[in-house]
């Protein structure tokens, strides 16, 4: 099934560069304000997405791998693309360049300035959920059936929004800690997500075999304790510290220097991101606590 469809995926690109059809997409890319970038980022995974899945459905000696060759897949198309965004929104957060300290000076640069590491941020994220992990959440069996795949598809809508609404540019130097630095508990959720007990096949695995299994618990610990202190604690941090004064100051200008309806839709879905991951840390507090089995949390 899966070689069948890296096939059809094949043969549809083909026709479309044959006759001219793939140039109509990228200028209609070009004139939307979405870079190439995005287009790679997004065509690169799904192609490496059908490409792993076909191989792990034939792949001996027999696991959970060709069990679930389609989520495998995921997860770790998953870890690789949020340890790079991580890494780059991190870097340039963390040892900030010039370019990044003078957007710093006012919410009107925060707001105005065009930062190259939130530009490619930005089109990296937007090309991710848009081709590929949004139709994988509905393709994929174990991410359209798990207890929060309501939430995760309003998260990973949220965050198409607020990378486009980046491409403007809006608020770029916020897209470099809300869409690099915060995936720091995204790429070991990756991993760890693969032996939830909702995964007989994975979960079984991990409890016969040592090395998995510990691999696994040490994912659990490094994503429970980066995704308290980056999204539970910094991230709100920021935003009511930060963002939220920052756009209530735009919004109180008498001639606002962009759309009022673009501030709020970055106001509102800043908030509702924010009582998401609150929510999320809850259930991760309640289970360290020995309470209710909680729902994972992907963090985007």
């Amino acid at each position: 099934m899966f070689t069948a469809s890296l096939f059809v995926v094949t043969v549809a690109i083909g026709f479309l560069v044959k006759f001219g059809g793939f140039t109509v997409v990228l200028q209609w890319v070009a004139w939307s304000g979405v870079s190439f970038t995005a287009v790679k980022a997004g065509g690169y995974a799904a192609m490496a997405q059908l490409t792993l899945a076909s191989v792990f459905a034939v792949l001996q000696p027999h696991g959970p791998w060709m069990e679930m060759p389609g989520f495998t897949a995921h997860r770790i198309i998953s870890f690789a693309t949020m340890a790079y965004v991580c890494y780059v929104g991190g870097c340039a957060w963390l040892y900030p360049d010039a370019e990044l300290l003078a957007a710093s000076s006012s919410a009107l640069t925060r707001l105005q300035h065009a930062h190259p590491v939130g530009e490619h941020l930005a089109q990296v994220l937007l090309g991710l959920n848009v081709v590929w992990d949004i139709p994988c959440g509905f393709l994929i069996r174990s991410l359209r059936e798990r207890s929060n795949a309501r939430l995760m598809l309003i998260h990973h809508l949220l965050v198409v929004l607020l990378a486009y609404l980046a491409l403007l540019p809006r608020f770029q130097y916020y897209v470099v800690v809300f869409f690099g630095l915060m995936e720091a508990s995204s790429a070991p959720l990756a991993l760890m997500d693969l032996c939830h007990p909702r995964n007989v096949e994975w979960a079984a695995y991990a409890r016969s075999h040592a090395l998995v299994g510990a691999a696994n618990n040490a994912s659990r610990v490094v994503f429970g304790v980066s995704f308290l202190l980056t999204r539970a604690l910094y991230f709100p941090f920021v935003m009511l510290s930060s963002v939220l004064p920052d756009l209530l100051t735009l919004l109180g200008m008498a001639a606002p220097p962009a759309s009022k309806l673009g501030l709020a839709a970055i106001l509102g879905s800043s908030l509702f991101l924010t009582g998401l991951q609150l929510h999320w840390a809850g259930l991760i507090l309640r289970q360290a606590a020995g309470g209710a089995k909680p729902e994972h949390a992907k963090a985007a």
